[in-house]
Parts: C-alpha cells; sequence; structure tokens
C-alpha cells in the first residue's frame, strides 16, 4: 500500500481533505477511530473520556512508532489492503509516527495549512484553541540523534484549505497526480 500522511495544526481541514481524497477512490485510515476502536474491544467500554486517557498512555509508554504500527495493522487486517492501494491517514503528529511510516511503506507527507482566523472560526466552540495548538507544535518538533527535526519540514505535498471549493479541488487534484506519479 501506499500511505498519504496528513499533518497539520487544528482547524487547518485535514479531515475534509480525507473525505474529499475518499471520494475519489482512496482508503481513509482514521487514526482516533481505530484507537477507540482498540480500546471498546480491549476494555469492552465507549467512553471518550477513558480511551482518550488509555491512548494518551499508550503513548507515553510506547511511542508514536509503536502507536501507528498499532493503527496501521489494524487497518491492513480489517481491509486486506491491495499493494498500490492508496491508503490517506487522519493524521499524523509527531516525528515518531512518521518515520516508522516512511521505514515501513512508500508514502507522501502531506501539510495542510490555513489562515489563523479561518482556523478559530471552524473551531469557535473550541475552548482555549491557541493552547491546543502550542500542545501539537510540542510534538511536531523532535530531537533526534542529536538533530532538532520538524514534521511540517518532512511534507512532500502541501494543501492550502481556504479559499474557494475550485481552489482546494485544483490542489486536490494536484496532489492525486503527484501520488498516482509516485504509486505507478
Amino acid at each position: 500500500m501506499y500511505v498519504v500522511a496528513l499533518c497539520g495544526l487544528h482547524g487547518t481541514g485535514k479531515s475534509f481533505i480525507s473525505c474529499e481524497l475518499v471520494k475519489r477512490g482512496w482508503f481513509l485510515v482514521n487514526k482516533r477511530k481505530i484507537f477507540r476502536d482498540l480500546y471498546i474491544a480491549s476494555f469492552q467500554e465507549n467512553d471518550s473520556m477513558l480511551w482518550e486517557e488509555w491512548y494518551r498512555k499508550e503513548y507515553e509508554l510506547h511511542g508514536g512508532d509503536h502507536m501507528m504500527r498499532m493503527v496501521l495493522d489494524y487497518a491492513s487486517e480489517k481491509n486486506q489492503f491491495k499493494e498500490n492501494q492508496i491508503v490517506v491517514v487522519d493524521a499524523v503528529h509527531n516525528m515518531q509516527e512518521w518515520r516508522f511510516i516512511t521505514e515501513t511503506h512508500r508514502s507522501t507527507l502531506v501539510l495542510v495549512i490555513a489562515p489563523k482566523d479561518v482556523r478559530y472560526k471552524r473551531l469557535s466552540a473550541v475552548p482555549d484553541l491557541a493552547k491546543l495548538d502550542m500542545r501539537r507544535l510540542q510534538f511536531v518538533h523532535e530531537t533526534h540523534e542529536g538533530q532538532i527535526q520538524c514534521l511540517y519540514g518532512e511534507a512532500g505535498w502541501s494543501i492550502c484549505n481556504a479559499g474557494t471549493n475550485q481552489y482546494i479541488q485544483s490542489q486536490l487534484n494536484g496532489l492525486i497526480m503527484f501520488v498516482t506519479k509516485e504509486v505507478s
């Protein structure tokens, strides 16, 4: 399978972009949904507070590479991906997750961006969005083997998810052409 991993701050529209790509025949791997499914299967509970606590503890204990392995293994077992199947991961938030993907699959990281005012308008009901952004940025940057790395700097493609529908669709078409060329 070929993995297209989305990354970006809160409210940039990663889920919107992934849904648009699914409409074009790509398969969605929704990391949050899979974590919730794994939690329910293990503990027979569907309490959102508890499963979020569980997966945060699992990240601390095992790291992002282990967690991404769990996600992709679960999705692969359920769906039996073909060699050239294009899979969209919504979303990658740290270098450990991205490194695991690049070490195990052909892949492209797509940075989804949107202006601050657009993001804040989309998520107006979310309290303290600036605090969430700062937390996300802490995970995006990492020191590995003595080098400071930034997840967003690893992007092979970017999409600005603001503007007219025609503009966004044009960017998606460009991404599709790029990935199709990479897969073949």
